[in-house]
């Protein structure tokens, strides 16, 4: 290294930690017989700034050049009364448990994580630690405070230690900011955030949960195009309101804002036009990454501030040749794999933790500094990159989002809408390149109003089951076209969470002749309950008419609704436990339902019936609505993907990478103006074609013209295959 570089050094200061774990036995929970047998032990780390100093160092070529706070590290154990660390506690295990693994996976899968975060102890007079030293002519070409808001901002001396560090030279300043700093208690912070000659390089980095616990309002992985404009949304909101809790935020050109290892937003607010870039895991959200019992981990945001403090350390070393905007994205993208090889390596299986040499020693717990080396982890393949634009008005009243990454996708030039979708249909969802995809078992989706109501259902379902302390069914409508997979939606999202789950119950109600055959549903209901899982029952066709009175069912459904229960005769019965599913049959989107409830007799108990649904869902068809064009990229590619889904289905062959489909057929697919029943009618198409399993899909499989007549126009669906030469594009 030049002699020049060797004066770009790094200083990390902060609020400094000790994070305590307790390893638990190899088990859920001793019993008290078994308490003096089963083996607990307490274990120990660095955290806080001193974390963030020991993964700089990792980052660093030369670790000399990362100065931080002077510290002795303890003779052998420390003391959880040391007063110059706040301390955080936890429970430690190996995980999953071994009873709940799946597949005889080998020993070497489970690692030591986080089983449960049981709180925080902050030092009401924290014994502060020297400062980061330079010599003098030294100065700084990176400084990253960690301010969680303990007290070291609130510190007089080293709020002004550290603004004489923050000015000594030109340095990039990366601010990770707890809840509390966030909520004000850091002087330090303030005065950065308002210091016009340091102003325009510090960049804070804050977490989404941390912007909730001050009352933004961000929602949790519902769809990565809600979460970005939601928190856009806000720090404009904060930008026009000097009392707003994101008003110090929002002075910043630059802001990091950490969705955990799933993604995270750079805010660039220093070009005319802004240019605000999403880096996601192109399956997951927030809320759906990880497993709850493979346990957790911390440090993803120190992991995350140390990549990014060592991408703008190379710019600095390079002689500034790449773009501050350059290095922000490649320390992010660092930073996300970085986060994901923190999780699955788990706390290193050494000093205390070597469960195949049988040690339970106490002792200090090796953070996986590992981490933080570039390349550790080859599925960064996952990661995908988007520019988000359209932002609101704060909460203008307008439905968030008002923009939609396929939509963008398919705006791209560099080819058209339909060859794009021809595309996804006989490669995959891979081929969406920079759009969110969204799983659920085997559904496949990109579109983000169905992506949110699927996820709004999901979290219904699993939040349900997991509480056996609610009694009452919970109720959810689900409105679509006959044939859209209505009930195959809510199956797979159920198998989503539980896969090895019973698929439930099913009644028509179009088909009851009287109140009896209901009660007798009911009483099917309550046995499979009692058999001790809430069952997943699907009342179809509820808004049909019963004696001639339009929706004259719900009348019937409010009791067991609310109160769990229903009358035979002079005996109430207990339903149980139970997820009832309310699938429409006449009205196709809840807001027609509704429209419909409003304009139907009292009696009818319509808008009762309404208020005791918890959540709904709109099921997406592979038929245009009303704004056919504007609405072209959505219904395109919904129909590329439940293509792909049916060829894949059906064994077609695969040739170079891509199903081995004629062209003419795929495109006629894609472009046919109407299935007359929905995705039941594509679906049957591909079912009735003369297929044979790893073989060719050509134009003289498709099914005789007069069964094509069952299911779509034959003679137009027929026309588009011809447009295409065989073997053609």
């Amino acid at each position: 290294m030049s002699p020049s570089n060797s004066l770009n050094l790094v200083a990390v200061t902060g609020d400094p930690t000790l994070d305590w774990g307790v390893l638990l036995p190899d088990h859920r929970c001793p019993t008290v017989e078994e308490r003096l047998t089963s083996a607990a032990t307490t274990h120990w780390h660095w955290g806080g700034a001193i974390g963030l100093y020991e993964l700089m160092r990792c980052v660093v070529p030369e670790p000399d050049r990362v100065r931080s706070q002077e510290w002795s590290k303890p003779a052998d154990y420390p003391s959880g009364g040391d007063l110059r660390f706040h301390h955080s506690y936890n429970t430690l295990q190996f995980l999953p448990l071994s009873d709940d693994k799946k597949g005889g996976k080998p020993e070497t899968d489970r690692k030591v994580r986080v089983r449960e975060f049981l709180g925080f102890h902050v030092q009401e007079k924290l014994q502060p630690l020297t400062q980061p030293k330079l010599k003098s002519g030294q100065s700084l070409s990176l400084l990253l405070l960690d301010d969680a808001g303990f007290g070291f901002g609130e510190n007089g001396e080293l709020c002004r230690s550290t603004n004489e560090l923050a000015r000594r030279g030109d340095p990039w300043i990366l601010v990770k900011l707890g809840t509390r700093a966030l909520e004000g208690n850091s002087e330090l912070w303030r005065s950065l955030s308002q210091s016009p000659d340091v102003h325009d390089h510090v960049i804070p980095i804050v977490t989404a949960p941390s912007l909730r616990e001050i009352g933004a309002a961000v929602s949790r992985g519902l769809s990565w195009e809600r979460s970005a404009q939601d928190v856009l949304a806000e720090l404009e909101l904060g930008e026009r309101d000097e009392k707003s809790a994101l008003s110090d935020l929002a002075k910043h050109k630059r802001l990091i804002v950490s969705f955990g290892p799933s993604g995270v937003l750079i805010i660039d607010h220093t070009s005319r036009q802004s240019r605000h870039q999403l880096f996601f895991h192109r399956e997951f959200t927030e809320a759906t990454w990880g497993k709850h019992d493979h346990g957790g981990m911390f440090g993803y945001t120190q992991a995350l501030t140390a990549a990014i403090g060592s991408s703008l350390l190379k710019r600095v070393d390079s002689g500034s040749k790449r773009s501050v905007s350059t290095a922000l994205a490649e320390g992010t993208r660092n930073g996300l794999v970085a986060m994901r090889a923190l999780y699955d390596l788990g706390f290193e299986a050494n000093s205390g933790f070597d469960k195949a040499e049988g040690r339970r020693q106490p002792g200090e717990m090796h953070f996986p500094l590992e981490c933080m080396i570039e390349g550790t982890d080859s599925k960064e393949k996952y990661l995908e990159e988007l520019e988000v634009t359209q932002v609101p008005e704060p909460r203008s009243g307008s439905e968030l989002p008002t923009w939609s990454s396929l939509a963008s996708f398919a705006a791209e030039p560099s080819e058209s809408l339909e060859d794009k979708a021809v595309q996804v249909a006989i490669r995959g969802c891979g081929q969406l390149k920079g759009v969110p995809i969204a799983h659920f078992h085997d559904l496949i989706t990109a579109d983000w109003h169905e992506i949110e109501g699927l996820r709004v259902v999901q979290n219904l379902i699993a939040e349900y089951i997991n509480s056996p302390e609610k009694k009452k069914p919970r109720s959810i409508g689900v409105f679509g076209r006959p044939g859209d997979g209505k009930s195959f939606a809510v199956r797979e999202v159920v198998a989503s969470l539980y896969p090895n789950r019973d698929k439930g119950l099913t009644f028509n109600l179009s088909q009851f002749q009287s109140v009896a055959d209901l009660a007798n549903a009911l009483h099917q209901v309550r046995d499979r309950g009692l058999q001790g899982e809430a069952p997943l029952v699907f009342w179809d066709e509820f808004d049909s008419n019963f004696r001639e009175a339009q929706l004259g069912w719900l009348s019937y459904f409010l009791s067991p609704m609310q109160d769990g229960t229903f009358q035979q005769g002079e005996i109430v019965h207990p339903i149980g436990r139970a997820i009832f599913v309310f699938a429409g049959g006449t009205c196709h989107r809840y807001d027609q339902f509704i429209k419909m409830a409003k304009g139907v007799d009292a009696n009818s108990k319509a808008a009762d019936f309404a208020s005791r649904l918890q959540g709904y869902l709109d099921v997406v068809g592979p038929n245009p609505g009303k704004n056919r064009n504007k609405e072209k990229a959505a219904w395109m590619f919904h129909r590329a993907l439940l293509l792909n889904h049916f060829l894949n289905d059906a064994g077609i062959g695969k040739e170079a990478g891509k199903l081995d489909v004629d062209m003419g057929v795929v495109r006629a697919f894609l472009r046919v103006e109407k299935y007359y029943h929905g995705a039941r009618s594509m679906q049957t198409v591909v079912d009735i074609s003369r297929l044979h399993r790893g073989g060719r899909f050509g134009r003289a499989s498709l099914p005789h013209m007069t069964l094509l007549n069952l299911h779509v126009n034959a003679e137009e669906f027929l026309s588009i295959v011809r447009e295409v030469p065989p073997n053609g594009a």
